[in-house]
């Protein structure tokens, strides 16, 4: 059982938005490469996608962390080079299902956290909302991993 903050306060909120911000930065970048990279092409379009929706959730986040706590962040997946850019075809698709598996897993606990703890009450909305998308996106990438490389769980 993960252990539960004793106290959500406002810092932990803006924490976890320049968090969510870096994560669905990286998506976002992460959909680009797919849409260039996939052999499948539901990949290919699934990745037009993640790249539209994430760069306007990460927009959506800004703002938030602007209006609501008066700070403004740089993604951290704008300073440095992702692994997946060397990767093409099936190695690529593999990997990179692999990886938004792993970041998906560990950002639906921490928003989970955030959905019944946040101290601002509008990001009870926006973690309702991540937890659901991102919960839909996991079940759609196990499948496609398991039906087209037998990677099942």
């Amino acid at each position: 059982m993960r252990a539960q903050p004793a106290q959500w306060s406002k810092q932990l909120d803006a924490r976890f938005l320049e968090n969510a911000m870096d994560r669905h930065a990286m998506v976002a970048r992460m959909g680009k490469l797919a849409r260039k990279r996939s052999v499948h092409a539901e990949l290919r379009a699934w990745g037009d996608t993640l790249a539209f929706t994430y760069a306007a959730e990460v927009k959506r986040i800004e703002g938030l962390l602007l209006l609501g706590y008066g700070r403004s962040h740089v993604p951290l997946a704008l300073k440095v080079p992702h692994p997946l850019e060397k990767l093409k075809g099936t190695a690529f698709e593999q990997e990179f299902l692999r990886q938004m598996l792993l970041s998906h897993g560990a950002a639906l606990a921490e928003t989970k956290d955030c959905r019944s703890l946040a101290a601002d009450t509008r990001l009870h909305k926006l973690c309702g909302d991540f937890v659901e998308s991102q919960q839909r996106e996991i079940t759609t990438m196990g499948n496609w991993l398991c039906q087209w490389y037998q990677k099942c769980e």
